[in-house]
């Protein structure tokens, strides 16, 4: 058996048990109400979340379908997990969207993430560094004029 969310299939029984006692319930409907909250979770639709992704990949020298992948690597994990603490700050998104954002299966991800990054002092400051530096490049983006921001928070080497 896969593994199936019970809030999905109350959502479904609920949908079959509509159906079945009101007719005119149109299912179609229903699917587009699905696909439009799917298309657009949180605030600022999938492209801002794109975005983000996009940019966290950046950040750590990673591609997005590393972040994102099942791959569990210290680097890659660190990194998923930082981002995904920033990700549930910054785009205002349920747990559950931002977990499905980052390749996970359910909100559970994000919050052993959040503790993960709590329990540690060094990957707090990341994920606050983290913030406030996409905060920094929605302002530049804002202007209209994108700024690389390195990983090692502006140090020259």
């Amino acid at each position: 058996m896969t593994n199936v969310n019970t809030r999905e299939l109350k959502k479904e029984l609920l949908t079959r048990v509509l159906l079945q006692e009101f007719p005119t319930y149109s299912l179609v409907a229903e699917l587009a109400r699905r696909e439009e909250k799917q298309a657009e979770p949180g605030e600022g639709g999938m492209i801002f979340h794109e975005r983000f992704r996009k940019f966290c990949a950046e950040q750590f020298n990673l591609t997005v379908a590393q972040l994102i992948g099942p791959r569990k690597p210290k680097r890659i994990a660190e990194a998923r997990a930082l981002s995904m603490v920033v990700a549930h700050r910054v785009l205002h998104a349920s747990s559950t969207e931002i977990a499905k954002l980052f390749g996970r299966k359910d909100h559970s991800s994000v919050f052993h993430a959040k503790t993960t990054v709590d329990s540690r002092n060094e990957m707090r400051s990341a994920a606050q560094d983290l913030e406030a530096r996409w905060q920094n490049f929605q302002r530049a983006e804002g202007k209209g004029r994108r700024r690389d921001y390195p990983v090692d928070g502006g140090k020259d080497k």
